[in-house]
């Protein structure tokens, strides 16, 4: 029979390969670092969103390593392509590298404004966990991630409703 691995695309295997040596080794912190600061530039060269070479090439190494994609056709696709290499079933779950941003939320000195900020924040979440279990078919499953709405409580220290359920 053949070997598990001569399934993955090769395209798949060397840049998981990559990306787990480098997890694995010193260049993690540093490599962290550097992309730290594209993610943050105000720069034309560097940004992300300002220079679509570099959108691409974070796009298609990074992000299509760790994420099924940016819509439900994207995400679709994906679970497509792993059930096409012989999985029965995947774990789909909302993530959003910008839910809220804490320094807006910090810079908000009333409680009221604080809360519905943060209220806004979780409805979004909420939101797109739940378009997330609208594309988990047959055989796939959903991970639910409370972390999000706890960190940002105990961070703020905001006594919450959706947290404390006296909502």
């Amino acid at each position: 029979s053949p070997a598990p691995l001569s399934a993955l695309p090769t395209r798949t295997f060397l840049r998981s390969l990559l990306f787990t040596s480098v997890m694995a080794s010193p260049l993690l912190k540093p490599c962290l670092s550097v992309l730290k600061f594209m993610v943050d530039s105000n720069s034309m060269l560097f940004s992300p969103a300002k220079n679509p070479v570099v959108n691409y090439l974070l796009r298609r190494t990074i992000y299509d390593h760790f994420c099924a994609g940016i819509n439900e056709r994207e995400v679709r696709n994906t679970v497509q392509e792993m059930k096409s290499l012989g999985f029965k079933g995947v774990i789909l779950g909302y993530a959003r590298e910008s839910i809220a941003k804490v320094e807006d939320v910090d810079r908000i000195q009333s409680a009221e404004e604080k809360q519905e900020a943060l209220d806004r924040a979780v409805e979004e979440w909420r939101v797109g966990t739940l378009r997330t279990l609208g594309m988990c078919g047959r055989g796939n499953y959903l991970a639910v991630k409370y972390v999000f709405s706890f960190f940002i409580t105990y961070w703020m220290g905001v006594e919450s409703k959706w947290v404390t359920g006296l909502g």
